[in-house]
């Protein structure tokens, strides 16, 4: 999503489950005065890895059709994981990536996403969606 986009969102509540893609609004673990918004791509349970560039899954490589031609997931130095390194998701947890890989912060620097750290679920975009 651009900035400026208008979004509409879901307020979640305790019994919503997240699915992967699924666009949230959170609080930044390590800033929680910020919010955030990116995408969630691993679940609790999952082993998220980054290699050259590679995003994989529970060992099986990940197409982004949402990441802008061209750019790479790589990993961010002095961040969560190292290059190639295996990380598994802890329970009440999700990894979020945001589809502007090369200019956000996410996941890749300061590690999972707490439950009680998501506040909101984009449903879909209203205006200045392109």
């Amino acid at each position: 999503y651009k900035n400026g986009a208008f979004l509409m969102t879901k307020v979640l509540v305790s019994n919503d489950v997240l699915r992967r893609d699924d666009v949230i609004l959170f609080k930044v673990p390590k800033d929680p005065l910020k919010e955030s918004l990116g995408r969630v791509i691993g679940l609790p349970g999952d082993t998220i890895s980054i290699k050259e560039g590679v995003l994989t899954i529970n060992e099986r490589q990940i197409d982004e059709p949402y990441v802008p031609r061209g750019m790479k997931t790589n990993n961010v130095l002095s961040g969560f994981m190292g290059e190639g390194e295996k990380k598994m998701m802890p329970p009440n947890t999700v990894f979020v990536l945001v589809d502007n890989r090369e200019k956000s912060s996410d996941s890749r620097l300061w590690g999972p996403v707490p439950g009680a750290n998501i506040e909101n679920k984009v449903i879909f975009c209203i205006w200045n969606c392109h």
